[in-house]
């Protein structure tokens, strides 16, 4: 074997050992970078799933709050309402027609007004006779609004929830009589917040994560690990609960505040608090992420970069790179796009290439671009709600301030007709000296006058009462 063969074999084995040996070691770099940044970016899913349990729990509570105190602003009009009335004189009849009338062209269900004895005499129910009962054994819903007759409470807004006498969701909100002690208060179906609730609950997002594949189980723990939803894969035999390695993991997440991650075999367990707007955390989210897919792809990468580089040393440390930046670059894509959420810029088109892999990359990036748009919508439909349930309520209040003019007009008018029908001028007679005034109670009287002059010597006054 000549010297030249003999270089030729020892740098063609120098060549193979650094090739196989730099193949190696950037197979193994690539393996542990894409292997951290899955678990960031699974981090980050998991945060988002935290704070969209967080938002769905919170949305109902926070509408059914503003509500109640829309609510308690008709009560307190209404409450007005009703003292004007009988201060002018209306009977309970004409009350409860305008009551009545009030309710037709508003979206409260129910008004109720009771006198000091906690009857409810004025009402735009018809036909009920109800009183209110401090005694909670006999009215478990309406006792609590006892108390505004004792002076004892200044407004109580009531949650919604189904009433005894039927299967309605009612929410009432009562205030205290302007004029003398009574409850003033005002009934409204309540039935959309469980729609609400629904379509905003913990299992209708779980169900729609499970769908996007790339994810094998999802567990939605609050306090003391109660599980609020839970959904695996099917045929995924996960237990009934987590395992000690698990509530380890969580009670981690918890204590720190922040995601926390391990693996399993062929699973990536991702734990994330449910904690909103700086609020102390009220629970934990777990999520399964599998790795078989990704392990499984790494393995080929890895053979055609050895074979690649065992013919040509700089093609194969290319390949390597560009493999390496290949699976690497979507992944950072990922964990960037959920950074951009959290901070509210974040752009579908910006993983739009990714969403068009094949691989479970390209379903990470598809189910996180769905779950964000998700949360999204249901933020606008919460704006929606809110300034739908605006423009209702103050419907209503104009149309009651309507109402009240219409009343002060036709007050008014009866009083110009009352004071046409007396005398302007009376009678001047040298030996009779006559005058005469009317002052009403109020806005209109029953008290008329007038003078007859029979002859020269007789005069008659008339007044009736």
């Amino acid at each position: 074997m000549t010297l030249q063969t003999r270089i030729l074999a020892l740098v063609t084995i120098l060549l193979v050992t650094a090739v196989v040996a730099t193949s190696a070691t950037l197979s193994w770099n690539a393996r542990r970078s894409i292997l951290a940044q899955t678990g960031a970016s699974a981090e980050s899913i998991a945060r988002v799933l935290a704070y969209s349990a967080a938002f769905a729990e919170e949305l109902p509570d926070e509408v059914e709050r503003l509500v109640g105190e829309q609510m308690a602003i008709q009560a307190t009009i209404a409450a007005h309402f009703v003292a004007t009335a009988e201060r002018l004189g209306l009977t309970p009849d004409e009350i409860n027609r305008e009551l009545r009338h009030i309710v037709e062209d508003t979206d409260l269900d129910e008004i109720w007004i009771t006198d000091e004895a906690g009857r409810a005499y004025l009402t735009s129910v018809p036909g009920v006779d109800f009183t209110f009962d401090p005694d909670p054994s006999t009215q478990p819903q309406a006792h609590v609004f006892h108390a505004l007759l004792t002076g004892e409470a200044e407004r109580v807004i009531q949650e919604a929830r189904v009433r005894e006498i039927d299967d309605a969701v009612m929410k009432y909100v009562g205030v205290p009589g302007i004029d003398h002690p009574r409850i003033v208060q005002v009934g409204y179906e309540f039935g959309y917040i469980e729609e609400l609730r629904d379509r905003l609950g913990l299992d209708h997002l779980l169900e729609d994560l499970m769908d996007g594949g790339g994810i094998d189980a999802i567990w939605v723990l609050g306090d003391g690990l109660r599980t609020l939803a839970f959904s695996a894969a099917p045929g995924l035999d996960v237990g009934t609960g987590p395992d000690a390695d698990e509530r380890a993991l969580i009670a981690r997440a918890l204590a720190e505040g922040r995601g926390q991650s391990m693996f399993a075999g062929d699973v990536l367990k991702v734990a994330a608090p449910i904690a909103v707007h700086g609020k102390p955390a009220a629970g934990a989210a777990l999520v399964y992420f599998p790795l078989d897919v990704l392990n499984a792809s790494l393995m080929r990468d890895r053979l055609l970069t050895v074979l690649v580089a065992a013919i040509v040393l700089a093609l194969g440390i290319m390949a390597s790179v560009m493999v390496g930046r290949r699976l690497t670059g979507p992944v950072m894509r990922v964990s960037e796009a959920a950074a951009a959420f959290e901070a509210q810029r974040f752009e579908p088109a910006a993983l739009a290439d990714v969403r068009g892999r094949g691989d479970e990359l390209g379903n990470l990036a598809r189910v996180f671009t769905r779950m964000a748009e998700e949360v999204q919508a249901r933020t606008d439909l919460l704006d929606r709600l809110v300034a739908e349930r605006t423009e209702e309520l103050n419907q209503k209040n104009l149309a009651l301030e309507r109402n009240l003019a219409q009343i002060a007009e036709e007050l008014a008018m009866a009083q110009r007709m009352q004071l046409s029908i007396l005398p302007k001028e009376l009678p001047t007679r040298p030996d009779v000296e006559l005058y005469a005034r009317m002052t009403a109670a109020r806005e209109v009287g029953g008290d008329f006058y007038d003078t007859i002059e029979i002859d020269d010597d007789r005069i008659v006054r008339t007044a009736a009462q």
